[in-house]
């Protein structure tokens, strides 16, 4: 028995007493301006009351438009403080970042940013003290090349009517570090498909992610539920179509996952 317990142990990320979960959420909402993505202010405080007031993480969040440099300046920041000075007092890393995104990354109000330029200043290194700790991004963007005909999810023009809904076009050592090592990156949709956002209640990714989450988070670890959530944009009628007529008719979408997991990753 005690065997089989340190065997379960080993296959899951460990949590130590006094440790809890960090949560980056940052949101581009492009203020004002004809892209503005109205609706993203739902997610953001769903996603936070989730973290927080759930979960118990300490939640950082910014709803400020920043151009790439200010970005990739903001993640440094955090890894310096979060993940380095203060690593010893989190187990885990979150980071979801909503933007408008193309075939060349997620929109700044400069420049794209890729994920991979997102995730590193995260990822395990050398003489790192986030090592071996799991580092979730939650993807809310339309991130790849825009697709056209028939099917789930697929972007059309953009209509200028004011629809409600909207598119987002300690197990390593300090000398060997797997540095691609316990990353999970969640998308809200596959290459050439889109995500779509509800003004009123929000990205349909986000909030089947935290209706998934918010019912299995304690039996279930990060990876099996970002298969439901796959599943339920997959099944559930609430996701399956937008309006009877415009741009975004009759359409839905599906999630992908990426991982570098070790082990399993409970929040």
């Amino acid at each position: 028995m005690t065997k089989t317990i340190q065997i379960l142990k080993k296959d899951k990320y460990e949590k130590k007493p006094g440790q809890r979960g960090l949560a980056l959420i940052v949101n581009f909402m492009f203020h004002g301006g004809k892209d503005e993505r109205k609706g993203s202010e739902v997610d953001c405080k769903n996603l936070t009351n989730f973290f927080k007031g759930e979960l118990k993480y300490q939640v950082e969040c910014t709803t400020t438009d920043m151009t790439k440099l200010e970005l990739q300046d903001y993640f440094q920041e955090i890894a310096r403080t979060y993940l380095t000075e203060k690593s010893k007092d989190y187990h885990s890393f979150i980071c979801v970042i909503m933007s408008h995104g193309n075939e060349g990354g997620i929109r700044t109000t400069d420049e794209l940013i890729t994920v991979e330029e997102i995730k590193k200043p995260f990822k395990n290194k050398t003489g790192g003290k986030f090592n071996g700790k799991p580092k979730l991004f939650l993807i809310q963007s339309l991130s790849w090349k825009r697709r056209a005909g028939k099917g789930c999810g697929i972007l059309d023009q953009p209509s200028a009517s004011s629809e409600v809904f909207y598119t987002d076009a300690p197990s390593y050592s300090s000398t060997n570090v797997p540095t691609d090592a316990d990353i999970i990156v969640a998308y809200a949709t596959t290459p050439g498909y889109v995500s779509i956002r509800n003004i009123y209640e929000g990205a349909f990714f986000i909030r089947a992610f935290l209706s998934v989450a918010k019912n299995k988070y304690i039996e279930e670890h990060i990876e099996e539920i970002l298969r439901k959530v796959r599943n339920e944009l997959a099944t559930n009628g609430e996701y399956e179509y937008v309006l009877q007529s415009g741009s975004l008719a009759q359409k839905c979408q599906m999630g992908m996952l990426e991982t570098t997991s070790t082990k399993k990753f409970f929040l």
